[in-house]
């Protein structure tokens, strides 16, 4: 895989790929995930072949299955390094889901995306979306609480327009860090950061765009054909 790459200003330096870990996010038939059914044991072998052919970051969040996405990659990142079995701990990053929620709640259950993790801190902790109850200032104030308590590293925002992300990182300079990331969805079939602005003010401003669905859910692979 490609040289490491600097995570917007920050000392966090990521491989070109993530893994993404959405579809981790039920154990068994009667979950609710649009994934289905997922099994530890495939689980293990994704992230051990990713981990050992060149990513070393994985991203979750706190929606995926409720954490349940976050305690198999807690589980799985506790077992590989009790076989010895990866060369460095792999870069952490997660999500704070905001919908229908104030800015408190990011204080009060980062403990739950640790203890799932089984990490002392998370390497990225990203506001999934745009939508919390609070304040932009009240989030990114609660943000930069856990960074103080280093309980997180670096702060990113995910789904963020222009404009949101522009106010995200001067907010943070008020405390001198920066956004070091917006997560959002970005492929050769969607292609809006390009045109709305957001690619053009993240060059600007030194931070990275991390691009989610970036086959469109299998459908650039080459997979899947007419009958």
């Amino acid at each position: 895989m490609n040289k490491s790459r600097q995570l917007g200003q920050t000392d966090l330096y990521l491989s070109p790929l993530g893994l993404g870990t959405w579809q981790y996010s039920t154990k068994n038939s009667s979950g609710t995930s649009m994934w289905g059914n997922t099994e530890k044991e495939t689980v293990y072998e994704i992230i051990k072949h990713s981990l050992q052919n060149g990513m070393n970051w994985i991203d979750t969040a706190e929606i995926y299955g409720n954490g349940t996405s976050e305690t198999f990659i807690g589980e799985v990142t506790q077992r590989l390094q009790r076989e010895e079995a990866l060369a460095t701990n792999p870069f952490i990053a997660s999500k704070w889901f905001p919908l229908a929620r104030s800015a408190s709640s990011i204080t009060k259950t980062i403990d739950d995306r640790l203890e799932y993790l089984q990490v002392p801190t998370i390497d990225l902790y990203q506001i999934h979306q745009p939508t919390s109850r609070s304040s932009l200032r009240k989030q990114i104030e609660a943000m930069v609480s856990l960074a103080e308590q280093h309980k997180v590293k670096q702060i990113g925002v995910s789904n963020f327009s222009a404009k949101q992300m522009v106010k995200a990182h001067h907010l943070l300079q008020e405390y001198g860090m920066t956004l070091a990331s917006n997560q959002v969805k970005y492929n050769l079939l969607h292609r809006s950061p390009e045109k709305n602005g957001t690619l053009e003010a993240a060059k600007e401003l030194g931070i990275t765009i991390i691009a989610y669905s970036p086959l469109q859910q299998g459908l650039l692979t080459g997979r899947f054909h007419e009958q």
